[in-house]
């Protein structure tokens, strides 16, 4: 026997990963797209040298436009950064991310893995990836990312 309840939605909770959301730097503080690099974090939990954040929404920053990975590469960390939006469907990297990730060539413009979701990459003005990726190619990156162990887990 089904039960209905009228206006009664169903909702979803994703445990590992909001339990992931305390060891991230949260970036729900942002503006503006420039607001990263005022104040860097002091201490940022890292997955060997990722580091990795959450809770960016360039749609609250008065000029919708996604952020650059050159604002990143501009942060003393040098290792990977992928930075995940407030609603998980896009993430901001830095340029060492899309290398390591074998995303782009050495003069940034988008390889093959990539090229097939052209729609949901942002380029440059100059055809070159912008750093912010949408939907697909952000979880083809969030599926590379470092795993958290079974230690981390228990942590969350």
């Amino acid at each position: 026997m089904s039960v209905i309840i009228p206006n009664c939605f169903d909702s979803h909770v994703h445990w590992q990963a909001t339990g992931e959301f305390k060891s991230r730097w949260d970036l729900s503080f942002l503006k503006n797209e420039s607001d990263i690099l005022i104040d860097p974090p002091k201490f940022i939990s890292l997955k060997g040298d990722w580091l990795l954040g959450r809770a960016w929404d360039h749609n609250s920053w008065g000029i919708k436009k996604y952020p650059s990975r050159k604002t990143l590469d501009q942060l003393p960390h040098r290792g990977p950064m992928v930075l995940s939006r407030v609603d998980a469907h896009a993430v901001w990297m830095n340029t060492e991310a899309l290398r390591v990730l074998d995303l782009i060539d050495e003069n940034g413009f988008p390889k093959n893995e990539l090229k097939k979701f052209a729609h949901e990459v942002p380029l440059d003005d100059d055809g070159k990836v912008l750093g912010t990726l949408i939907d697909d190619p952000a979880n083809v990156v969030i599926e590379k990312l470092p795993k958290s162990s079974r230690a981390d887990v228990r942590q969350y």
